[in-house]
């Protein structure tokens, strides 16, 4: 067996082992592996429904960073133009117009309104959740100080006023609010005239 064995090998004795190509060396081989192992791209991960999830959240807290400084300047250009001097704020002064003025009733709203000695009219809004939603709710005051604001020039000093919507506000316009208005002022003022005329007769 042995023999046979050894009488093989000197019949292939010519045979040699596959050598590397001239001038290549094996550390330069094993390097450029390396290197082309490090340029395969990984594979890509499926986006997952928390990532979706986080990127909606992003974009609607965007939007919403976009959305709040317009509103902060449309308050403060409200405040500027309606200002706390010309506003009713306190229940004191609420329950004093209620209790010891007049009333005007309109189309779209009631008017308590009362004369006290100061240098300017204010303007009080009451509108109670029986009216409607929140929406509506601010939606009337925000007409109603519109109205008020473009016919301040007509308002006598010392007039203060307590504005109330009826059912029929809901679709009112601020036109239709100040029109109401403009009536009421023509009425308080012919009424209070009278009544100053007949105290002095």
């Amino acid at each position: 067996m042995f023999k046979e064995a050894l009488a093989h090998l000197l019949k292939h004795k010519d045979l040699k082992a596959p050598s590397l190509k001239e001038g290549v060396s094996l550390d330069k081989i094993k390097s450029e592996g390396r290197t082309s192992e490090k340029n395969v791209p990984a594979k890509q991960k499926a986006p997952t429904e928390d990532t979706r999830l986080q990127s909606e959240n992003e974009h609607s807290q965007w939007t919403q960073s976009l959305e709040e400084p317009s509103k902060k300047r449309a308050e403060e250009t409200d405040r500027m133009r309606f200002p706390k001097s010309r506003r009713l704020l306190n229940r004191r002064d609420f329950r004093s117009v209620v209790t010891k003025g007049r009333r005007f009733i309109a189309k779209n709203i009631i008017i308590d309104y009362r004369f006290k000695n100061q240098p300017l009219s204010r303007l009080g809004i009451a509108a109670s959740k029986r009216f409607g939603k929140s929406h509506q709710r601010n939606r009337f005051k925000r007409i109603t100080r519109e109205a008020f604001r473009n016919s301040i020039t007509r308002f006598p000093p010392g007039l203060d006023i307590i504005v109330r919507p009826r059912k029929k506000a809901l679709e009112a316009s601020s036109c239709q609010i100040q029109e109401e208005m403009l009536s009421f002022l023509h009425d308080c003022l012919n009424s209070e005239s009278e009544s100053r005329t007949a105290k002095s007769g």
